[in-house]
C-alpha cells in the first residue's frame, strides 16, 4: 500500500491524472466505503467529459484550475483510503484505548484534548474543541492539542484540519502561536507538492505570515529545524557530561567501599557530591548552552534512550506535556533539597523547551542513581 500511495502522489505531483486514476481503481474496489466508488467514478467521468472537450478543439480559460480542481479531489479520494486502511492498522489500536480510557492523572484532561486531536479528522468538531479551550483559556491543553493536530495531518493530509492549524497559529500568547507555527512549517515541508492544488492553504498561509513577526517567527524556526541535524556535536557534549559525573561518582568514596550515589545523597547527609555535580554541569554547560542556542537538541542522544523510559514508552503525551515540578509521574521530589538542586540545574537554560527538561531531569536522576 505504501509504494502504491508513493506512486499515485507522484502521479498527482506532475499531474499525470489519468495514471493516478488507473491506480486509484484497485485501491477504491477493496473498500466496503461505495462513497469512495461513486467519488472516483466522479472524477473519471469530469476528466473524460474534459477530454474529449479539449480534443475537439475546445478552449476554457479556466482550463488549469479545473484540472487542478480534479487533482485536489484524487488527491482527497487517496487519503480517503490511506485514512480507512489506517484505523484499521493494528498500530493504531493502542491509540485508540487510550483515547478511550479516561485520564485522571496529573494534567488529565489535557491528556483526553492531545488524543482527540490526534485520532479525530471531523474538523468542525475539533474547531469547536479549540474554540472551547480558547474560550476557557485552558493553555496546557492548548499546548498538547497543537503538536497532535501537527501529528495528525502528518500523518493523514486533511485539508480542513490543516487550514485549522494555520488558523491556530493566529493565538494571542506567542509560545502558542509558535508551537502553531512549527506544526505549519513542518507540514508545509512534507506537503510542499501537492499545495499548489489547494489554493485555500496557500493563500490563508500567506496572509498568516503578512504580520513581520509571523514571519519573523517561521524564520527562526525554520532556522532551528535545520540546526537539529548538528548531531554529532550535541552527542559528544552529552557524552563528556555524563562521563563526568560517573567519573566523580567512582571517586568519591570511603576507603576501599565504593558509595553508591543517590540524590538523597546531594543533601547535607554528603555535600560534596551536591557541589561536585555542580562543577562538572558548570564545566560543560556553556557548550551544551552554545549548541542549544543554536537550535540543536541538548538531549538528543539521550531522547533515544528515553523510549526505553516507562516515564516515556508507557504514555506517548509526556512527551508533549510542558514541564512542571507538579508531575509526580516525573519521580522526582523539587520540594527536598536534592529537588531544588535538581530544579536549578535543569532551570539554568532558560532556552530549554520541555522535552530538554524533563530528559536532562531523567538521565541525571538515573546516572546519579
Amino acid at each position: 500500500m505504501d509504494d502504491t500511495y508513493r506512486k499515485i502522489e507522484n502521479l498527482l505531483n506532475i499531474k499525470l491524472l489519468n495514471h493516478a486514476l488507473q491506480l486509484l481503481r484497485p485501491l477504491v474496489a477493496k473498500q466496503p466505503d461505495s462513497n469512495l466508488s461513486d467519488r472516483l467514478q466522479s472524477i473519471e467521468t469530469n476528466y473524460r467529459y474534459l477530454t474529449d472537450y479539449f480534443l475537439s478543439g475546445g478552449d476554457d480559460p479556466d482550463r488549469t484550475a479545473i484540472i487542478n480542481q480534479l487533482i485536489a479531489e484524487a488527491y482527497r479520494l487517496l487519503d480517503n483510503i490511506v485514512l480507512a486502511d489506517n484505523m484499521k492498522s493494528s498500530l493504531r489500536r493502542p491509540l485508540l484505548s487510550h483515547w478511550q480510557e479516561q485520564h485522571t492523572g496529573y494534567c488529565g484532561r489535557a491528556k483526553d484534548v492531545f488524543y482527540h486531536f490526534l485520532l479525530t479528522h471531523d474538523a468542525p468538531s475539533l474547531a469547536e474543541e479549540w474554540e472551547l479551550l480558547q474560550s476557557e483559556d485552558d493553555l496546557v491543553s492548548m499546548q498538547m492539542a497543537l503538536p497532535a493536530l501537527t501529528i495528525n495531518i502528518l500523518n493523514d493530509f486533511s485539508e480542513p484540519l490543516f487550514l485549522l492549524l494555520v488558523d491556530s497559529a493566529s493565538h494571542d500568547k506567542q509560545y502558542i502561536t509558535e508551537i502553531a507555527l512549527t506544526g505549519c512549517v513542518l507540514c508545509l515541508h512534507k506537503y510542499r507538492e501537492r499545495l499548489c492544488f489547494f489554493p485555500q492553504i496557500e493563500d490563508r498561509w500567506q496572509l498568516l505570515v503578512s504580520d513581520p513577526r509571523k514571519k519573523e517567527s517561521v524564520h527562526r524556526i525554520c532556522l532551528r529545524l535545520l540546526s537539529t541535524t548538528l548531531t554529532r556535536q550535541v552527542d559528544q557534549a552529552m557524552n563528556n557530561l555524563q562521563k563526568d559525573i560517573l567519573s566523580q561518582q567512582k571517586n568519591i568514596s570511603t576507603g576501599t567501599k565504593q558509595i553508591v550515589i543517590t540524590l538523597n545523597d546531594m543533601e547535607e547527609g554528603n555535600p560534596e557530591w551536591g557541589e561536585t555535580l555542580n562543577k562538572v554541569v558548570s564545566k560543560h554547560s556553556e557548550t551544551i548552552m552554545r549548541l542549544h542556542q543554536t537550535g540543536a537538541d541538548i538531549n538528543y542522544s539521550t531522547t533515544r534512550m528515553l523510549l526505553k523510559e516507562p516515564f516515556f514508552r508507557t504514555e506517548i503525551t509526556n512527551w508533549f506535556l510542558p514541564f512542571s515540578t507538579e508531575n509526580t509521574d516525573l519521580g522526582v521530589d523539587f520540594r527536598s533539597p536534592a529537588g531544588k538542586m535538581l530544579l536549578k540545574i535543569i532551570s539554568a537554560n532558560a532556552e530549554a523547551c520541555s522535552i530538554d527538561r524533563y530528559a536532562t531531569c531523567l538521565a541525571i536522576g538515573k546516572t546519579t542513581g
